[in-house]
């Protein structure tokens, strides 16, 4: 991604941290850039080198072009229909797409056979989901998936919508709420209508916030919880600093 000029590594040359203290202070102008066709072939090619099969697993193809880059690229490396090369879109992002990431590794790792890792992906997405409940809107309109005219009506009345995704990979509303504070409230009640195995909470720029939900949590839930982490610049820039979300895991 591109911040003031300067290209970035997503969360390797700029983290989080460093970006989310730089926009609270000053104008920070950004843009985004999916990896190229080019380097994924690069990255299949040595891979089959090595290993027999290969599992690419994206983020919504809905949020970023990597997902058709990485089609393109395995029936590039390994024909139309790449039989060597699973390149799945997960339909989700930010922890959520990493609960994913975490499962699938581990099954790999167990030698689990290509088919019913297929079949576990399905499954697991089914049972991952994401919240988000944000502070403004602002960073929406500007991305263009939200219109100015509903920022302006939020922002009048003090409302803050709360964001998921779909079946599709597209994001959702789940509703507003006025006040934040009770919008942590809504999103708890959420959540916790369905039985969670575990659950990570995430933010941009608002730790206070993410103790605040993660705190609720533990005290309704009696499950495992990955520590309080800060959302990747790629994804934080489009939700806005002060963005606070849980991503969840069920059973």
């Amino acid at each position: 991604m591109e911040v003031n000029g300067h290209q970035h590594l997503d969360g390797i040359t700029l983290t989080g941290d460093e970006l989310y203290e730089d926009m609270r202070w000053k104008q920070v102008s950004f843009s985004s850039s999916q990896v190229s066709q080019g380097v994924f072939e690069s990255f299949y090619r040595n891979l089959l080198t090595k290993y027999d099969h290969i599992i690419s697993l994206h983020i919504s193809k809905h949020f970023s072009g990597t997902y058709s880059n990485a089609i393109a690229a395995a029936k590039e490396v390994d024909g139309e229909t790449h039989p060597h090369i699973d390149v799945w879109n997960s339909k989700t992002l930010s922890s959520a797409y990493g609960m994913i990431v975490d499962c699938i590794a581990k099954y790999a790792k167990m030698q689990i056979d290509i088919q019913s890792i297929r079949q576990k992906f399905n499954d697991l997405q089914a049972k991952t989901d994401i919240w988000v409940v944000v502070r403004s809107l602002d960073a929406m309109v500007k991305s263009g998936r939200v219109p100015i005219t509903i920022n302006s009506i939020a922002d009048k009345l003090g409302l803050h919508p709360m964001v998921s995704m779909n079946e599709e990979g597209r994001a959702k509303f789940g509703g507003v709420v006025m006040g934040f504070d009770r919008s942590l409230d809504r999103l708890v009640r959420r959540v916790t209508k369905r039985k969670v195995k575990r659950f990570q909470v995430v933010h941009v720029g608002a730790v206070y916030d993410a103790e605040k939900l993660q705190a609720r949590l533990i005290h309704k839930l009696d499950v495992e919880h990955l520590p309080i982490t800060t959302v990747t610049p790629v994804i934080g820039v489009y939700a806005g600093l002060g963005a606070v979300a849980v991503a969840v895991e069920y059973e």
